[in-house]
């Protein structure tokens, strides 16, 4: 049994995450999550808004829940609008969670900023649910408000976890040095995989000429 060739690159030196690492990962993964809610939210506005028209010629009792001074083609134009905005805002929430995974400090402040209009904008929204809700009743607008409550306080979260990254660039700076010393060593370990298992020759096609007869 032959042993494999040394090879005389040494692993690179792993280190600890730093402290505060799992917050800027939690924000990373928490835009992911925010943006596969939106895109999920998008995608069902804009069915809903292509199948209007037909649902309401087959059940005129549900006209009844739409402004009366709007046609049925502006309501489906609207919710088209807004879901185009929904599915605009996930993408974006998905490219920022993937730059600030990989530690990227440029895209913490305009993830802050984001965050915050989208805080303020649910936050509204909350407001404007439980107004119209406790005027048909406690019930609806508690139901409705559980809809717009849980994403609002997600956000808010989320805008703690990026301010905490933000305000600390030692921490942004020493994350992006565990990634690339992941990825270094990862790419050591893939060579070293080469070196042990070298791919074999082909077989058949080629003979010694020595050993005809």
């Amino acid at each position: 049994m032959t042993q494999p060739p040394f090879s005389p690159y040494q692993p690179p030196a792993l280190t600890l995450p730093p402290r505060g690492a799992p917050t800027i990962r939690r924000a990373g993964i928490l835009l992911f999550i925010l943006g596969g809610v939106a895109l999920l939210g998008g995608c069902c506005g804009a069915l809903v808004g292509g199948v209007l028209p037909r649902l309401i010629a087959e059940h005129p009792e549900l006209a009844a829940d739409f402004p009366h001074d709007l046609p049925v083609n502006q309501i489906q134009q609207n919710l088209f609008i807004h879901s185009a905005l929904i599915l605009a805002t996930a993408f974006i929430l998905m490219i920022f969670g993937f730059f600030v995974l990989r530690g990227s400090r440029r895209i913490l402040l305009p993830s802050l900023i984001l965050s915050v209009l989208l805080t303020f904008y649910l936050l509204l929204n909350l407001v404007g649910t439980l107004v119209i809700g406790l005027q048909q009743g406690p019930a609806p607008a508690l139901f409705g408000s559980c809809f717009v409550l849980i994403p609002l306080i997600l956000f808010i979260l989320l805008f703690v976890w990026l301010l905490q990254a933000y305000r600390n660039p030692t921490l942004t700076l020493n994350y992006q040095q565990q990634y690339a010393q992941a990825y270094q060593y990862y790419l050591w370990q893939q060579q070293q995989y080469q070196q042990q298992n070298p791919p074999a020759p082909p077989s058949g096609g080629s003979h010694d000429p020595t050993n005809l007869q």
